[in-house]
Order: structure tokens, then sequence, then C-alpha cells
């Protein structure tokens, strides 16, 4: 019997601004308004552009079908009140808007860890000749410089035709531009 294990865990780019650090018990404040699409580095050193809105479940993109391509900014509002709010913008105007709550009965939830403010959220999934299990670990932090620094961490674990088990983790980090307020 064999297996198939992956890892492509990026470090943080070193030629990126250092995260602002608010301690170990208070939530970085990552207001603001940012331009979409976000740099990528990657773990071999190209770049690329990631869209905020792909960070979310599948469900999510369904309901921006029609606009997701034109989606140019979009706004963080918190962590304030123990809620993080996300509002995708075409042209100015919000197109859909997200709450995450500090409430970890809730399905989609945050949490702060000194330079981060995180969420996680899993979801299964099965295709033709594959099942898997998947995680994903979102953080966000404030750059000194004002822009958006996003941790994307992704593992999945399953069997391919119910034989062959397999392990994979992935880590890329973004960076979005600020833009306003």
């Amino acid at each position: 019997m064999s297996s198939c294990i992956s890892s492509k865990m990026a470090p943080y780019p070193t030629q990126w601004p250092d995260a602002v650090d608010s301690g170990k018990s208070d939530c970085v404040d990552v207001s603001g308004l940012y331009r979409e699409p976000g740099r990528q580095s990657l773990t071999n050193a190209e770049a690329g552009d990631r869209h905020f809105f792909s960070l979310f479940p599948s469900d999510a993109h369904d309901e921006l079908r029609d606009v997701k391509a034109k989606i140019d900014a979009f706004r963080l509002i918190g962590p304030k009140d123990g809620k993080l709010v996300i509002q995708l913008l075409v042209e100015g105007r919000v197109v859909r808007s997200f709450t995450l709550t500090g409430d970890s009965a809730t399905d989609y939830y945050f949490y702060c860890s000194g330079k981060f403010v995180a969420w996680r959220y899993r979801y299964s999934d099965i295709r033709d000749m594959s099942q898997q299990a998947r995680w994903q670990n979102i953080g966000l932090a404030k750059g000194v410089d004002g822009s958006l620094i996003l941790s994307d961490e992704l593992t999945s674990l399953g069997a391919v035709l119910v034989l062959i088990p397999y392990y994979e983790e992935t880590k890329s980090w973004f960076r979005f531009e600020r833009i306003g307020d």
C-alpha cells in the first residue's frame, strides 16, 4: 500500500513589512479599505494575484458568480464589539457583506492571536475518485506600512480510490494595498 504526502509551507516574505503586534490579549484592528486583487508570495518566489473573496466557502462564490470578476476592493471593519465585518465592493458599492463573530458556537467565528485576527473553517468534499476533509486557517495582520497581510493555511486529509491515503498542507502569504478607511 502506498500513500502521498505533500507540504508547501511558504515562509513569511522577508522583503515585506513587519506586522503590527497588539500584544497577547488584544486583537489588532485591521479596519480599512483594501485594493483587489492582492499580491501573492509563493514558495518558489513567483508572484500572482489573489482575490480576497476566494478565501470563503463555495456557497459565497455561488452568490457572487455575476459580480466576482468586477470586485475591485474590500473593506474590513474591526474587530470591534465582538464582530469582524467584511464587505466586498464594486465601484464603491457593497455587493456582499460577511460578519464573523467572536462566538465559537457559530459557523464563522474569529479569534485573536498576537499579530493576527484569524478564522478557521472545515469542509468535506467527495469527488469521483476521492474523499477528503479540509481545514482552512486564515490570518489577517496589519503591516507597519498600513497594508493588510494575509496568511492562508490549508490542510487536506483523504483517500483516492478509497485505497490510497494522502495528506497535504500548504501555506501562502498575500498582501493587499490599503487605499482608504
